[in-house]
């Protein structure tokens, strides 16, 4: 009986560990690390059951050593992983600073053709309808939405010639 609620005990840890895995791939390590845990817990309730005590560390066997090792390794990973993320976040910091300095000035400079590229983006988002494909539009398209038309073209004849003609009205 001893080694059925084992072997359902390390299912259900395993099945639990590739759930956690499927739904939080980017943390992928903390799904290993309940894997390894699980797996040593029901090794040595195993044990309990058996024999009435823990093995001694002298007397472990060889999967016992290889599941705290890959509870090891994946600790190490997401240490690591952690160390090198806070790092890159911290470098971008300076890149920010200078980067904002540059858009302040841009946003100072450009403010008009910033609108309007706003408004273009605005129509365009409001036009689409999350439903359908996405499309490239035509030039008489996008000039229909620049004046507020949400992009219908009556006439293939209105066409502005490309970006540059649309970007003259």
């Amino acid at each position: 009986a001893a080694h059925a609620f084992f072997r359902l005990g390390y299912g259900l840890v395993w099945a639990f560990a590739l759930f956690l895995l499927y739904r939080t791939p980017p943390v992928f390590e903390l799904s290993f690390m309940f894997a390894a845990t699980g797996t040593l817990v029901c090794e040595y309730s195993l044990d309990v059951a058996l024999f009435g005590q823990l093995e001694s560390l002298e007397s472990t066997r060889a999967d016992k050593v290889g599941t705290l090792m890959f509870l090891l390794n994946s600790i190490l990973v997401f240490v690591v992983r952690l160390y090198y993320m806070r790092k890159a976040v911290v470098g971008m910091q300076r890149g920010k600073a200078a980067f904002s300095e540059v858009w302040k000035t841009v946003l100072d400079e450009e403010s008009v053709e910033l609108a309007r590229l706003d408004k273009l983006v605005s129509n365009i988002h409001k036009s689409t309808n999350p439903s359908k494909r996405a499309r490239q539009l035509g030039s008489a398209a996008v000039a229909g939405i620049l004046k507020g038309g949400g992009g219908k073209v009556t006439n293939p004849s209105q066409s502005t010639g490309g970006l540059r003609g649309m970007m003259r009205h």
